[in-house]
């Protein structure tokens, strides 16, 4: 649980954003930490010119990748060089191939975004 308010996340999808910022975390522990796999509200700090998502649209997004390291049921522990998310769909996009992202954020029922993680 790394993730609160005002931090930066590079955002692993095709959605023409950069960069991120937690404006408000939906899950996690009481609202304001979160952790793989939670939802956050987010601004678009950083964009792409061609892409979808313009700078400064709020967009909510799931935590893909976080520094802090995350202990799995099975004893292992994983831990990712950045904080990453990516931005939840709201229309059609064309999905691209995978990363590395945690087990944990497919499993709480975000199939769908994790399939536009690049």
């Amino acid at each position: 649980m790394s993730v609160q308010m005002r931090t930066m996340l590079d955002v692993a999808d095709n959605s023409g954003a950069r960069k991120l910022q937690v404006i408000l975390p939906l899950g996690g522990g009481l609202g304001k930490k979160a952790g793989l796999g939670d939802v956050v509200t987010a601004a678009v700090k950083e964009a792409s010119p061609d892409g979808t998502v313009k700078k400064g649209k709020v967009v909510k997004a799931v935590i893909v990748r976080t520094r802090k390291e995350y202990r799995r049921r099975d004893g292992t522990y994983i831990r990712f060089d950045q904080n990453a998310a990516v931005v939840r769909p709201r229309g059609p996009r064309t999905p691209r191939e995978e990363v590395p992202q945690d087990r944990l954020a497919r499993t709480r029922g975000h199939l769908a975004a994790m399939n536009f993680a690049l």
